[in-house]
């Protein structure tokens, strides 16, 4: 966002809004899926999980390639890694 061009107060408040956003909608979701069957809850995390790959694929993950490649590769595989097995910790 800073390469172009947006200053750091104005990415401050876009990722700031970001939270905001993602807050109510996580408190909305949970309180219309509280009581939803295992079966549709597990499709609405697979739905999140497949969008938060496609945002991370469309953006993040090339842009942060552009300048050092190798220890952003191996941070992202360490983070893949350690959602694996903390959803296998709980169970998953």
């Amino acid at each position: 966002m800073k390469s172009t061009g947006l200053r750091r107060k104005n990415i401050l408040i876009l990722w700031s809004v970001a939270v905001v956003i993602g807050t109510l909608s996580t408190t909305i979701g949970y309180s219309i899926l509280s009581t939803a069957s295992p079966p549709i809850i597990s499709i609405s995390i697979a739905f999140a999980a497949g969008a938060i790959l496609v945002m991370l694929g469309e953006t993040m993950i090339p842009e942060a390639f552009r300048k050092d490649s190798f220890g952003k590769g191996v941070a992202l595989l360490v983070g893949f890694v350690i959602a694996v097995l903390l959803t296998k910790a709980q169970g998953g």
